[in-house]
């Protein structure tokens, strides 16, 4: 992510945390780049994390592990683990995360709609999903697009739904 999308992902998180006094869960792919930082981001709000990880070692972050430890980390704690799944392939990863999920976050790369990659497959998935959840997509331009918001409107305080599970997205960078 940028130092933009950073903040601005924090903020969302800090907002649903602080605002609606709930206790969000975080959840994403365990890859290199990120996920790391969003993994970062939930430990500084105290929001425990579930992880879906990729059957590819070379892309994975192994976050919640020893061998995380020895990539490095710009986050002093870490959060709570509420459980660390089988590695899968990371698109069906995805699928499972956002079928679970209450609101995703997306941090993609480019504003601009992209064919490949996780994040925006991600998204499109979101999209499909009966009933429509909420996607705040943060673009690295500082913009946030809010999708879904008719759900919102229905529904002012989503977040109070006993704990919100939100779903990361984001490229590598």
């Amino acid at each position: 992510m940028t130092e933009i999308q950073r903040h601005t992902v924090l903020g969302l998180v800090l907002s649903a945390n602080s605002r609606y006094e709930t206790k969000i869960r975080g959840a994403h792919g365990d890859l290199i780049g990120a996920d790391v930082q969003f993994h970062g981001i939930c430990a500084y709000v105290g929001a425990p994390i579930v992880i879906r990880p990729p059957i590819i070692d070379s892309w994975r972050a192994w976050l919640g592990t020893e061998r995380a430890i020895k990539l490095g980390s710009e986050f002093e704690g870490w959060p709570e683990i509420e459980v660390i799944h089988e590695p899968d392939d990371p698109f069906c990863s995805r699928r499972r995360i956002i079928a679970v999920s209450d609101v995703m976050i997306a941090a993609p790369v480019s504003s601009a709609e992209a064919e490949k990659g996780v994040t925006w497959a991600g998204i499109r998935q979101a999209r499909r999903t009966r009933p429509q959840k909420p996607v705040f997509i943060v673009s690295p331009e500082d913009h946030i697009f809010v999708e879904q918001w008719t759900f919102l409107e229905k529904a002012p305080k989503w977040w109070e739904l006993g704990g919100v599970e939100v779903l990361f997205s984001a490229d590598n960078r």
